[in-house]
C-alpha cells in the first residue's frame, strides 16, 4: 500500500524538478531551431535531429509530395512547445517557433 507520505514526497520531488527539466527541454528544442536554415536539405534535416537527439514528427508529405511540414518538438510531457518546419520538394523553406 502506498503511503500519503510516499505520495507527497513524490509531488514535491516532482514539483521541483519539472521546471528544470521543462527549461532544459525546451531550450533544447529552441537551440536546435535556431540552427536550422532555409536551404538546408530533408534528409540533413533528419539526420541532424537523429544525432541530436530531437523528437522529429514527420516530415509529412501536404500535397502530392511537393510540399511538405515537419516539427520538432518538447519531449516534456505537459508542453506543446516545438517549431514547425515546412519545405518544398527536397529544401527548408521556412521555420517558425510556436509557444
Amino acid at each position: 500500500m502506498i503511503s500519503l507520505g510516499g505520495i507527497l514526497r513524490f509531488a514535491v520531488i516532482l514539483a521541483v524538478f519539472y521546471p528544470v527539466y521543462y527549461f532544459w527541454d525546451t531550450g533544447k528544442v529552441d537551440k536546435f531551431c535556431t540552427a536550422l536554415e532555409p536551404g538546408m536539405t530533408r534528409q540533413h534535416l533528419i539526420e541532424l535531429a537523429d544525432e541530436k537527439n530531437v523528437r522529429l514528427i514527420g516530415p509529412v508529405n501536404a500535397f502530392r509530395g511537393a510540399v511538405w511540414h515537419a516539427r520538432i518538438a518538447a519531449f516534456s510531457g505537459f508542453s506543446d512547445y516545438y517549431c514547425e518546419i515546412k519545405g518544398v520538394a527536397n529544401i527548408i523553406v521556412s521555420i517558425q517557433d510556436i509557444d
